[in-house]
């Protein structure tokens, strides 16, 4: 746990972003506050404290706790905030940066949170500072070169953004007196049922909308080839480490999306579009212990836009065990798609979500290769997330041929 103690700084120096959480100071944090209104401009922040959370779960950033205290009494005030910053593991920072996940998560809570129609923290400060024009020239670049090119640059792009002037804050709710999902543990039958009802209201108050045209949310099949390009890179080293668990039917369906990887993320980016979440997991989920059906949902760094059951999959096959999927599955899909009718989505046949997912399950072993290949565990439990979650997932991925993939198209 991390003390502080200061007056706030100069007017001028008050909207410092910090790079991470050993930057941030009582000026920022008072500016913040004072900016959203929780204090008014004769208070301060005099003291605060910092409790390191998310050990092993924030692989592209830094969460903490932030507990306050003020020069005088702050009724409207929080007591303590969740504050986020970027990693400070070059590869990770760098990734993030690249991936736009800084980004979306600042966006996402200034411009789309209170139009999803679901229960998010309340949000006391987003900013980040402009972007470079150097880095956007950067990307423009990177998403026209073809994807070998692009794989190349990767190192020193990666290198590069991970040491952008430009910073990102986030101050959001602190909601300690709710329940924390465990995705190590796993997920029960009436958790997952509750999950996905709050999925169907994610997905169908954003299905279609306006909301999705926001010019920096990018598709989920935002440079397909670079990414693809990545996947190659990605799947030896996914297969010596998992090699113990993958039978000959991922092997066989990996090596045929090396070939063919890139036009599954097209397809998946394909209408019906909708807000994906990204990493929709039991660790995102926070549960009320007084009523379980109240859920919140957080980090939301990794949204897109695109076909839904990307978020299905990655939920069911990742978070319950597969002997239990396999019983409750059909039934837990069916009850999804009925909660897309029951918040007015019409035009989404039963059928055609089935046949979704089943994309969905081979894209979930593109994914999980693509993220293996590149993030830095650095943590145990951020790499017994991984393990379970590929472990879990696996039987599942092994039902999904190539033929099947042929027969979609892909």
């Amino acid at each position: 746990m991390t003390t502080a103690s200061q007056r706030p700084q100069q007017a001028e120096n008050n909207n410092a972003i910090p790079a991470h959480m050993g930057e941030l100071d009582a000026a920022w944090l008072t500016a913040q506050l004072r900016s959203c209104r929780a204090i008014d401009e004769a208070n301060y922040v005099e003291q605060f404290e910092i409790d390191p959370l998310g050990d092993g779960e924030g692989f592209i950033g830094e969460l903490g706790r932030i507990r306050l205290s003020y020069a005088s009494e702050a009724p409207r005030a929080p007591a303590s905030v969740i504050a986020k910053t970027p990693s400070r593991i070059l590869q990770n920072r760098g990734l993030g940066v690249m991936m736009g996940a800084y980004e979306n998560e600042i966006r996402f809570y200034s411009e789309l949170a209170a139009h999803v129609g679901v229960r998010v923290p309340e949000c006391y400060a987003a900013v980040a500072t402009p972007e470079p024009r150097s880095a956007a020239i950067a990307n423009r670049i990177v998403s026209r070169l073809p994807g070998g090119l692009a794989l190349r640059a990767l190192g020193p792009l990666t290198r590069a953004a991970a040491k952008t002037p430009r910073r990102f804050g986030l101050l959001i709710e602190d909601l300690d007196g709710l329940a924390v999902g465990d995705q190590v543990a796993g997920a029960d039958v009436e958790t997952a049922s509750i999950a996905l009802r709050h999925l169907a209201r994610l997905h169908a108050n954003t299905w279609e909308s306006q909301l999705l045209d926001q010019p920096w949310l990018r598709a989920a099949d935002n440079n397909a080839a670079f990414t693809q390009a990545l996947f190659r890179r990605a799947w030896p080293i996914f297969r010596e480490r998992y090699d113990s668990v993958l039978p000959p039917e991922v092997v066989r369906l990996g090596e045929y999306l090396l070939d063919n990887g890139e036009a599954l993320l097209k397809r998946m980016a394909r209408a019906p579009r909708t807000l994906n979440h990204g990493d929709f997991r039991l660790d995102n989920l926070l549960f009320d212990p007084a009523d379980r059906d109240q859920v919140t949902i957080i980090d939301w760094q990794v949204i897109t836009a695109g076909n839904p059951m990307p978020d299905v999959s990655y939920f069911l096959r990742t978070n319950l065990l597969p002997e239990v999927a396999d019983r409750v599955e059909q039934d837990l899909l069916r009850a999804y798609h009925e909660g897309l009718a029951e918040h007015g989505v019409k035009d989404y046949s039963l059928e055609a979500a089935l046949a979704d997912y089943r994309l969905a399950l081979a894209w979930l072993l593109h994914r999980g290769a693509l993220l293996v290949g590149l993030l830095d565990m650095s943590h145990d439990r951020g790499q017994a997330i991984v393990d379970r979650a590929i472990e879990r997932s696996v039987p599942a991925v092994a039902t999904v041929t190539p033929q099947e993939l042929r027969a979609a198209g892909i």
